[in-house]
């Protein structure tokens, strides 16, 4: 399994999450009100000693939005803090809060393509050539047969298609092939073919107003607006993941990161505990799990990790920028 974090892209010309900040404040200046929240917000969290990155950020303002629900969540708990100062502050939050995830989205939607065509391609060859794990052939396949992201552009499917792959994500063509709607259907896979879960969402998932979920290209990137509603898992504390087809994307995702023992993973951080917990689940009961992990900060994200199965990770600390960043990929691999 290949799965590929928001740390890959920035290669590609989109924004990490720690840039995205300050491209959301220069987005919204021109509104004196909105500018001072978000000011106001990254105050508060530089006192704490949290990060200002824009999941922060969002967290933030999605829990002034509705302080019943978090107080709901955090138990009584929530009486060692007082944040009334902070909700009283922040004001409009529903509209600065829409203002971001569009501006989240506007970031997602542009990229340089050919320079992502020209890294899955290197990609594709490096994993490819590791023939030899677990002495298995079958296990090449299952490396590159599943790719798993929590990224929302479409750099990864764009790319395998030139390069003549063919994607199974979850839709298909409706009766009418009018549409292409998620039916949660994965056929199996074998040479050219993989297995592509997005689990936040993409730039191009839509909900209709009759609830049906589809896939829609050119709406993404060049249509007019519809009313439709983006359905993406944006960058906050809180990710809702119960509903489909998130539930159905991460419940696919784990089912098939257990039939493995090998997992690539490039450019993510791991601050997500739902996922880090799936892969410290698999770590632990799959005796020959390796987790090998590539980003720029590695060796630091193995601390997040139980001290038990820290053994079976290969950390590589790397630049994603850097054309030769994966020339070492098979040596990291166990045999």
């Amino acid at each position: 399994m290949i799965f590929i974090g928001a740390g890959l892209p920035v290669a590609f010309g989109i924004p990490a999450l720690s840039q995205m900040t300050s491209n959301v404040m220069e987005y919204v200046k021109s509104d004196a009100n909105d500018l001072k929240q978000i000011e106001l917000v990254i105050k508060a969290l530089e006192k704490k000693g949290f990060a200002t990155d824009i999941e922060n950020v969002l967290t933030v303002l999605e829990s002034i939005k509705d302080p019943a629900k978090v107080y709901q969540e955090i138990g009584p708990k929530v009486a060692a803090f007082d944040n009334e100062s902070m909700i009283e502050k922040v004001t409009d939050v529903d509209v600065l809060v829409s203002k971001i995830k569009q501006r989240i989205k506007e970031l997602c939607s542009y990229a340089e393509y050919e320079k992502a065509c020209d890294f899955y391609t290197y990609l594709l060859r490096k994993t490819i050539k590791i023939k030899s794990i677990r002495g298995s052939p079958e296990q090449a396949q299952m490396l590159n047969g599943l790719i798993v992201t929590t990224n929302y552009d479409i750099t990864i499917e764009e790319s395998l298609q030139r390069l003549k792959y063919a994607l199974y994500d979850g839709f298909s063509y409706n009766s009418q092939r009018t549409e292409l709607t998620f039916n949660n259907n994965w056929p199996e896979v074998s040479g050219a073919n993989v297995l592509f879960v997005k689990l936040h969402g993409s730039i191009d998932y839509y909900k209709e107003q009759d609830g049906t979920i589809v896939r829609d290209r050119s709406t993404g990137r060049l249509g007019p607006p519809r009313k439709r509603e983006d359905i993406l898992v944006y960058p906050a504390g809180e990710k809702s993941i119960t509903s489909t087809p998130f539930y159905d994307l991460y419940t696919k995702f784990r089912s098939e990161l257990f039939k493995r023992k090998t997992a690539l993973v490039l450019g993510f951080s791991f601050r997500d505990f739902a996922l880090r917990n799936i892969f410290t689940d698999w770590l632990k009961q799959t005796v020959e799990a390796t987790l090998v992990l590539y980003s720029r900060s590695a060796s630091k994200t193995v601390d997040l990790f139980p001290i038990d199965v820290r053994p079976k990770i290969v950390a590589k600390n790397v630049d994603f920028n850097d054309k030769t960043c994966l020339d070492g990929l098979k040596d990291d691999f166990p045999v």
